[in-house]
């Protein structure tokens, strides 16, 4: 039975993955190396990105690799998927508790969710998380529930790594990438294609 619900905010809630590709094209672009095409990119990303970068020959400094990608990403034109009020607010009335877990930045993720009055059903947002096991395991904790009860719901292969390193179930996100085999192949219990595919879990 799950108890407890944590999600990645950026291609899992956040309809921003494009966006994504674009800023990585720009850092591939500046470091003079050939970027991945989109299914490419889709299926090898990862956190924390720096591991993402260097197996691709890229080894310049974070601080470098976050400019050139912030230079052409406007993570404000990027929208909610159509399904995630409407699904949150379903199963935080059955009393699940909910949290986002993400590497973007917390501050960010919680204005956006004001926008359309998300974080009313959340417990808790933990930003800033490039590698996301401690921080489920956190909220787990805090919240008295069992590992066990608890799902995780990502769209990267270390999504996968870092809930089943919690020890908690791990649902794979596609919202229609072609990713299916690889996040089966890093861990995941359950693939869905998007937040309604929760409710035949839960």
């Amino acid at each position: 039975m799950c108890k407890a619900l944590l999600l990645d905010y950026d291609g899992t809630l956040l309809d921003s993955f494009s966006a994504q590709y674009l800023g990585t094209r720009n850092v591939f672009s500046n470091c003079g190396v050939q970027p991945p095409d989109f299914e490419s990119f889709c299926r090898t990303y990862e956190s924390p990105i720096e591991d993402f970068y260097n197996k691709h020959g890229i080894t310049v400094a974070s601080k470098d690799i976050y400019r050139w990608y912030l230079e052409v990403v406007e993570t404000e034109n990027s929208s909610f998927f159509p399904d995630v009020e409407e699904v949150i607010k379903y199963i935080s009335e059955r009393g699940v508790k909910i949290g986002i877990v993400s590497g973007n930045d917390g501050v960010e993720i919680e204005r956006r969710c004001g926008e359309i009055c998300l974080h009313k059903y959340l417990q808790s947002i933990h930003g800033h998380v490039p590698i996301k096991t401690e921080s489920i395991v956190d909220f787990c904790r805090q919240h008295n529930v069992r590992l066990g009860d608890a799902y995780y719901v990502g769209d990267a292969i270390s999504d996968m790594r870092d809930a089943k390193n919690a020890g908690v179930v791990a649902v794979g996100m596609m919202r229609g990438k072609p990713i299916l085999d690889v996040l089966k192949q890093h861990g995941a219990d359950y693939v869905i294609n998007d937040l309604y595919g929760l409710l035949d879990l839960l």
